[in-house]
């Protein structure tokens, strides 16, 4: 009951300041910041413009007096004692470990390690061949040949086909 009415509580106090916010607004846009980010400006508003704002001020008084009420009436439970019982020992089921090593692990010999991996080697990739590509002319010239204009920039042949630049003779 106390937290459903600490809620409501909440909400009304929010519509109250919202409305008080919102006049602070329609005066000035200085008002309204200030009441939005600084403390107690909203508190200067109220009293200054009490004819327009007492109205959101009771409303926000209001939700904080019900807030206050829901603090009070939530219950507060105490504690139950803690009551410590005596428990029965129990068999256990692991058996006692020993701190000395048996016969069987001294005598047992040690497992061969495992083969080592077969080691693959990757094929070769394949390289990327490379062109030089005039913007101007929209022609590609392979990048051995000496006679590519001199504003040609170097990229793969693939990006000059999808972007179209057409073959070029080299000379």
């Amino acid at each position: 009951m106390g937290a459903a009415l600490a809620l409501v509580g909440f909400i009304v106090y929010l519509v109250g300041w919202v409305m008080v916010v919102w006049l602070a607004f329609r005066d000035s846009v200085w008002w309204g910041l200030g009441c939005f980010f600084v403390p107690f400006v909203a508190l200067y508003f109220v009293i200054t413009h009490w004819d327009e704002a007492k109205k959101g001020f009771f409303t926000t008084l209001a939700g904080a007096v019900l807030i206050f009420a829901g603090a009070m009436a939530t219950p507060t439970r105490p504690r139950p004692p803690v009551v410590v019982q005596p428990q029965q020992a129990q068999a256990s089921i692991i058996p006692a470990t020993t701190t000395h090593a048996t016969f069987d692990a001294v005598t047992q010999q040690a497992p061969e390690p495992p083969p080592r991996p077969v080691r693959v080697e990757e094929p070769p990739q394949p390289m990327f061949s490379q062109v030089y590509a005039d913007n101007k002319t929209k022609l590609y010239y392979p990048k051995d040949c000496a006679n590519h204009p001199e504003n040609a920039y170097l990229l793969a042949k693939s990006v000059a086909v999808s972007q179209g630049f057409k073959p070029a003779e080299c000379k």
